[in-house]
């Protein structure tokens, strides 16, 4: 994003490296290497190969008792290399990384059910079951520096090897039993309970229950109301949940150093968190009630539910003094509560004989807050230190909720005003981190349309989702580089003002700009009676200085509303009457589905919307997104 728009970038293409065949140093940045040498002499290649599996089994002891075993495997094959030859830029004597992982996981379950009638109107299904779930992964990293054969690419060629092993294995063992009561087809209850027993933790058997029930009143109304109200039910249900960790937390790790000392191996503690073996699983306890109503025999349906759920002994890492040989701790603290609603309406709006119109929507709002992170007042969930001098922060906050952005922002004074600096013409920063934003949804929802005709059908999905911020660094990076049109105010009349201070023959420090980009802000002025006041800014600045350092300091300004809507898909189908396919076939239909066509409305600029850092913690921070995919095929479906 640095590289002139004026650059030729047949200059790079045709120069990247020299008669020898070595890299040519064409700006003597290491972070920027010339994009040709990436893709003529670099390589990064993945494979990948993936086996999903399952099988189940059934017997029937009676015709009250049955059986059930059933399993099912994932295992995937994945595999990596890097490549860099001799002298390109931060690896000038060659590399070469090889990664290959073996990732298993497996999940079995035994079940015995029993079911029965309790008299006339009362029915009891009783089930208990054991699971077995295991994860089996084992990474092998192997890395080669000083290239001693430049013409093989093979890890041998490297004189100087390492080789990193990383396991990965955890086992939940549980149990679990559930009973269901049934009156009369219109009242139900069901109660569960289940201990998990977990490999990650010490105290590592935890039990949760949960028990829901249902009322279907609509079997109670008379029947000239079930003409408009079809069926109706309430529900409510309460749970609790219970979470373990990531495995090895609990016990020191020990490591060895890749090169000898003196012929002599030596080794250390391996661990960058302080081991707890009093770590809790994090217990979640949630409630909800809902409704789901029929009306007009399903031309309307109406699903209403609102929550609650409060998790407790949440496990986080918590920074420590690094002179204790840790830099994190793992410890149970923190209170967090989710309440909201989730709306969903479908209809029929036109039904004919040849025509038929479907059309739905969904409505979701969800409020969290923090209540308690131990001894602390904030926790950082994710930090962008890249993005300058200021940095950027996802922050949990106590009394907050979860996301809130922090970073500088300009420096204020009592009326607001943004205070300049006099003698640049340079904004001024605040001296103290603030909320910049909340990367959290106001609310999301979204919209689905089908038109059948005849054998034709034209369905659309639409994705709206409201009030989340984002810092956006692809914004920032058009400012600092001088590629947005708003970095143009005042930029002719700075070289002006330029040819005039060279033309007088001063020094920058001597001349008063008479053009450039003038900061809406004041000055600090002091009376003559050592009193403080405030006069607008007159002085002017270079506008590449300017959003420099807007770039690097005030993150604030590149904070923006994240509210979207677009399609996400669009399908048009054809599905063959009968005597077209004959006896062979049950069904063919001919589908062209695009995904992602279009966005119809969105604040950030250059990206699509639904870009962050990363898909976890980073939700608030975006960077250097590529653009979205955008895809257009045709599916066959065949009935048999």
């Amino acid at each position: 994003s640095s590289l002139p728009s004026t650059y030729d970038l047949y200059l790079l293409r045709d120069n990247y490296k020299d008669e020898e065949g070595k890299y040519y140093n064409w700006n003597g940045d290491v972070n920027r290497v010339n994009p040709y040498w990436t893709i003529n002499e670099m390589s990064n290649t993945s494979k990948k190969n993936r086996l999903i599996s399952s099988a189940s089994i059934s017997y029937k002891i009676t015709d009250k008792l049955k059986f059930k075993l059933s399993g099912g495997a994932d295992i995937t094959e994945f595999s990596f290399e890097d490549f860099a030859p001799i002298s390109t830029p931060s690896h000038e004597s060659g590399y070469l990384k090889t990664q290959t992982n073996s990732n298993r996981t497996i999940n079995a379950d035994a079940v015995l059910t029993y079911s029965t009638n309790l008299g006339k109107n009362m029915s009891l299904v009783g089930t208990a079951g054991l699971n077995l779930y295991r994860v089996d992964n084992f990474q092998t990293t192997i890395t080669g520096k000083d290239m001693a054969e430049p013409d093989i690419k093979k890890i041998n060629s490297f004189s100087d090897k390492t080789i990193v092993e990383s396991p990965y294995q955890k086992q939940i063992n549980s149990a679990y039993a559930m009973v269901n009561l049934g009156y009369k087809n219109f009242a139900y209850l069901d109660v569960t309970v289940r201990a998990d027993n977990t490999s990650t933790l010490i105290n590592n058997t935890y039990v949760y229950p949960s028990v829901s029930g249902s009322f279907i009143f609509s079997e109670l109304l008379p029947s000239s109301v079930s003409r408009i109200l079809s069926f109706g039910k309430v529900r409510a249900s309460w749970a609790e949940v219970g979470n373990d960790t990531s495995p090895y937390q609990m016990s020191l790790n020990y490591g060895l150093y890749p090169h000898p000392v003196g012929g002599v191996s030596s080794g250390q503690i391996s661990n960058s968190t302080v081991p707890n073996r009093d770590l809790k699983p994090t217990r979640t306890r949630s409630w909800e009630v809902g409704t789901e109503l029929y009306f007009l025999n399903k031309r309307i349906v109406l699903d209403f539910t609102y929550y609650s759920q409060t998790s407790r002994d949440q496990i986080r890492h918590v920074n420590t003094s690094i002179s204790t040989g840790y830099s994190t701790a793992l410890l149970n603290s923190g209170v967090l509560t989710n309440k909201g609603i989730e709306i969903k309406l479908n209809t029929i709006p036109v039904k004919t004989k040849n025509w038929q119109w479907d059309l739905g929507f969904n409505f979701a709002r969800n409020s969290n807050k923090v209540h308690s992170l131990g001894e602390s007042q904030m926790y950082e969930v994710e930090n962008a230190e890249w993005v300058g001098a200021a940095g950027v922060r996802v922050m949990a906050v106590v009394g907050e909720e979860l996301g809130t952005i922090m970073g500088k922002d300009y420096k204020r004074n009592e009326n607001g005003d943004i205070i300049v600096d006099p003698t640049t013409g340079i904004p001024s920063v605040s001296d103290n981190y603030t909320a910049l934003g909340n990367a959290h949804w106001k609310f999301t929802g979204g919209m689905y349309t089908n038109v059948r005709f005849k054998n034709w059908n034209l369905s659309a999905i639409f994705d709206i989702k409201v009030g989340a911020d984002l810092y956006t660094s692809t914004m920032r990076g058009t400012y600092s580089s001088g590629r947005s049109k708003k970095t143009l105010k005042g930029r002719d009349s700075w070289y002006q003002s330029e040819e005039g201070r060279l033309a007088a023959g001063l020094e920058t420090a001597a001349w008063n700009p008479t053009g450039g980009y003038l900061v809406d802000g004041v000055v600090q002025v002091k009376n003559d009676d050592g009193t403080i006041s405030w006069a607008p800014n007159t002085r002017y600045c270079n506008p590449e200085s300017y959003w420099n350092f807007i770039s690097n300091n005030i993150p604030q300004f590149f904070v923006l509303d994240n509210s979207y809507v677009k399609i996400r898909e669009m399908t048009l189908s054809y599905s063959f009457p009968r005597r077209m396919i004959g006896k062979a076939l049950d069904g063919l239909t001919l589908s062209f589905v695009a995904r992602n066509p279009l966005i119809i409305f969105k604040n950030v600029p250059n990206i699509d919307p639904d870009s962050n850092y990363n898909n976890g913690n980073g939700k608030g921070i975006e960077y250097g997104s590529l653009p979205s995919r955008r895809s257009f095929g045709f599916n066959i479906n065949l009935k048999f």
